[in-house]
């Protein structure tokens, strides 16, 4: 598949038969990476650019005064006639020397390790094929002239040179089959896009039965990739959003070969586009995908190390690797169990396996990060241009915040500490290892002072300036020490460190956090140190900007969440264009199945809490006593949440409580899920707002009847939030709306989202707190919440269940409907 990817992108006039390339094009193979480097991708670039413009700057230095002309980055190009096609290559020679008769062309090559390079060698072999076409050029235009063709070779760590003198030899037969490789490509290309429609037919919706307005988000969703635009889908849990856009992104993604990312910000999520490409794999859909997950937690070891010296699987790759891809792209869904599997079983790193077997697939499935992040974001996708990617951003509404993080870097003394450690124990040169510790230990020292020159260094948190020259100084330092550092292991070891190295990944932070300090003049951002941590950090208030330049590199943008109120508010914050479509949905689900109820009797505000902790826990006991079944609690932190959970202790109930802790594991969060499917016991989840409990799980059938929210849920004041307060109002004049009651009310409507999964759920929803009696707060709640104060909720409760106990007998069951996804 990924073959004929770019073929797009020449220049192809088929009125003229005309075909513009340029000779990187022609001769080189897409697949290749000669000058592949731990070094950090733009350190490497600005590494080759430096060692090309030394060289020709001391050309032109040692012929200055003679009879000889210099010429660097010389544009030329070739005419080939194949057929009835004529191709126009072009070119630019790093140098040109003339001096009297004689014409010496120079091409000038960097490399990571100058003993390993060899004329033979496939990059050898393609610099020489280069180097002759610009020779090629010169011979056309000066015939009577002799040329002399000279291909020198650079080490980027030692610059230490070559000069390889390559004799001059007709090459057009070489680029003649070249270009007839070019028009096999183009012609195998429109017959791929022919098997491409047969691919994407083989994509059927994967139910019998179409949800209501299902079949509206699929015509719109088609017409929004048609017209490269992008969508903006607010439609409730249980509407089907999921199948409704994955269904045509995909459809539409294989047919005009592009790629799909899903992004998610929970594995939850990810877990759900894993089950519903399998439906669509099972309905004999011709495609493939892959989940992909966390380097740390696909691991094999024990200990995450990515380092050759603890890992078995940090080695080369085997001989038959190509046959490995295969092997593992022939499941139409590529999951991190699988790979895992695989990569064990022949001692590969199993992250390095999945990045690879990405790169055949037609959908991507995975983090935030994957996309977003700008230092994590997969470069094999995303360093150049990314038209033929669409992007679907599920529960959009957490993006705003995971972006703020992405563009907040920080460096801490407990992370340079770390690094101290880990040069230490290096096996390189004592002298560099002596040097960089030094370097590390001057920039805690820098922190100190600023932390030193503080009136109170006592505070958690406050504003701080930073200079952008000693930064900058730094920066330069330690990519210089960086160069030597990765050039200590090629020359003492023939290798460099794996992706993992610590120093390199420090450097890169390094040079991101120097770009954000020099957009510091931007009310986007704030320097602040936190005294008490040894650690300085830069705030991003808004990513907006950062998020609305990576949209615009889209074909098509389709976000989607049950909870993007208000819609301007999350239009703005997501970076999305005016021209935006927006397809905007209520519950289809039926009225009389739903009850919302608020409970104003109480403050749920900061100072207020305490007093209502017995309250609150009144309200569920006797509200739960109504009807057997699961319910859920979701409190604003974890302090209320014992609180509260304390007096329900005090209280007798039938409901075994089910408590969410700080930190838990995938593992311990699978088994209360199951617990509550099971069926043999009520249980009373206690979560958190925005938790792993709360957004991004289905509780479907009875297994949540009813959902307590307390408190709107607002972010906690602190001088970070209150910055971004400042920020919004400065920007909007909203500055409590957008800093804290949408983000709070966002997480409100996700966790009643949780109860009505489909139009048999029964179940209520229960707001405690007075200020969701207050207009403020509930113009941002769903239109067609129904919202009842009643003075006895208990006794409203009881009625809800009497209304439905005859229905309540012939219900399906959470296990019923878990049985039948199964088995689907």
């Amino acid at each position: 598949m990924n073959k004929y990817r770019g073929v797009d992108r020449l220049k192809i006039d088929s009125i003229n038969h005309q075909i513009k390339i340029s000779i990187r094009e022609l001769i080189y193979p897409q697949s290749s990476n000669f000058s592949s480097s731990s070094l950090p991708f733009y350190l490497r670039t600005n590494k080759g650019m430096e060692i090309h413009s030394d060289y020709q700057n001391l050309a032109k230095t040692q012929t200055k005064n003679t009879r000889v002309s210099v010429k660097s980055e010389y544009r030329v190009n070739i005419l080939r006639k194949i057929g009835r096609w004529k191709f126009v290559i072009t070119g630019r020679t790093d140098l040109v020397q003339i001096s009297g008769n004689v014409i010496t062309v120079e091409e000038i090559k960097s490399v990571n390790n100058l003993k390993d390079f060899t004329l033979n060698s496939e990059a050898g072999q393609l610099y020489q094929l280069q180097l002759l076409f610009y020779a090629h050029y010169f011979k056309e235009t000066y015939p009577d002239k002799k040329i002399q063709c000279k291909l020198v070779v650079i080490d980027v760590f030692s610059q230490e040179e070559t000069i390889h003198s390559i004799q001059f030899k007709n090459i057009y037969e070489i680029l003649d089959e070249k270009c007839k490789n070019v028009l096999t490509t183009i012609s195998e290309t429109k017959k791929h896009e022919k098997k491409q429609q047969q691919r994407a037919h083989s994509i059927n919706f994967p139910f019998e039965t179409i949800r209501p307005h299902q079949d509206e988000i699929i015509h719109i969703c088609e017409n929004v990739l048609n017209d490269h635009g992008n969508l903006m889908l607010l439609a409730p849990s249980g509407l089907g959003k999921t199948v409704g856009t994955l269904f045509p992104a995909l459809r539409y993604t294989i047919d005009e070969n592009k790629r799909l990312f899903v992004v998610t910000s929970k594995t939850t999520q990810q877990k759900i586009y894993e089950d519903t490409l399998r439906l669509f794999a099972r309905n004999k859909g011709k495609f493939n995908s892959i989940i992909l997950t966390a380097k740390e937690k696909m691991c094999l070891n024990t200990t995450y190390a990515c380092d050759p010296a603890l890992c078995k699987y940090a080695q080369s790759y085997p001989a038959n690797y190509e046959d490995i891809l295969k092997s593992i792209l022939k499941n139409k869904v590529i999951n991190s169990k699988y790979v895992k599997k695989k990569a064990k079983e022949h001692k590969i790193c199993p992250f390095e396996l999945a990045l690879d077997c990405s790169l055949f697939c037609d959908v991507i499935v995975g983090d935030y990060n994957y996309v977003f992040s700008p230092i994590i974001k997969l470069q094999r996708f995303f360093k150049g241009k990314y038209k033929d990617c669409i992007c679907i951003i599920d529960e959009a509404h957490n993006l705003p915040e995971r972006a703020r993080e992405y563009y907040s870097p920080e460096i801490s003394e407990e992370f340079l500490t770390e690094l101290v450690g880990y040069i230490q124990n290096q096996a390189i040169s004592a002298d560099l290892r002596t040097e960089i510790v030094a370097k590390l230990q001057d920039l805690m020292k820098y922190i100190q002072t600023i932390k030193s020159s503080l009136e109170n260094p006592l505070l958690r948190v406050t504003k701080v300036p930073l200079d952008l020259n000693d930064f900058s100084k730094f920066l330069d330092e330690f990519e210089n020490l960086l160069v030597s550092y990765l050039g200590n292991f090629v020359q003492n070891y023939e290798m460099e460190p794996l992706a993992g190295d610590l120093f390199t990944i420090f450097v890169k932070q390094l040079h991101f956090f120097l770009q954000i300090l020099e957009q510091t003049h931007l009310d986007e951002f704030e320097p602040l140190i936190y005294p008490q941590e040894g650690r300085i950090k830069i705030y991003c208030k808004s990513a907006a900007n950062f998020l609305k330049t990576q949209m615009k590199g889209f074909h098509s943008v389709i976000v989607q969440s049950a909870t993007l109120y208000p819609v301007g508010y999350y239009k703005e914050m997501l970076g999305l264009p005016e021209d935006t479509k927006i397809l905007q949905y209520s519950s289809p689900f039926p009225l009389e199945n739903r009850l919302y109820m608020d409970f104003p009797y109480v403050s749920t505000r900061y100072m207020q809490r305490e007093s209502s902790y017995h309250t609150i826990a009144q309200l569920i006991h006797d509200s739960i006593r109504c009807q057997s079944g699961n319910y859920l609690v979701f409190f604003p932190s974890f302090h209320y949440l014992y609180s509260v959970l304390k007096e329900l202790q005090e209280l007798p109930s039938s409901n075994e409580v089910i408590v969410q802790q700080r930190r838990m594991s995938e593992k311990a969060r699978r088994q209360i899920l199951s617990q509550l499917r099971s069926q043999t016991t009520s249980y009373l989840l206690l979560g958190v707002h925005g938790g792993i409990f709360s957004e991004g799980v289905d509780y479907p059938g009875d297994m949540a009847i009813g959902v307590f929210i307390i408190s709107p849920g607002l972010p906690q004041y602190c001088f970070e939030q209150e910055l971004i307060k400042e920020y919004f109002q400065k920007q909007y004049y909203r500055g409590f709306e957008f800093a804290y009651r949408n983000p709070g009310l966002t997480r409100v409507i996700q966790a009643a989202g949780r109860i009505f999964r489909s139009e048999t759920d029964r179940g209520f929803v229960v707001l405690i707190g007075q200020r969701f009696h207050t207009n403020y707060y509930r113009s941002v709640l769903p239109k067609d919440w129904d919202i009842e104060t009643p003075e006895d909720l208990p006794q409203r409760v009881k009625k809800f269940w009497n209304i439905h106990k005859d229905n309540l007998k012939i219900k399906c069951t959470s296990r019923d409907i878990w049985t039948k996804l199964q088995n689907m």
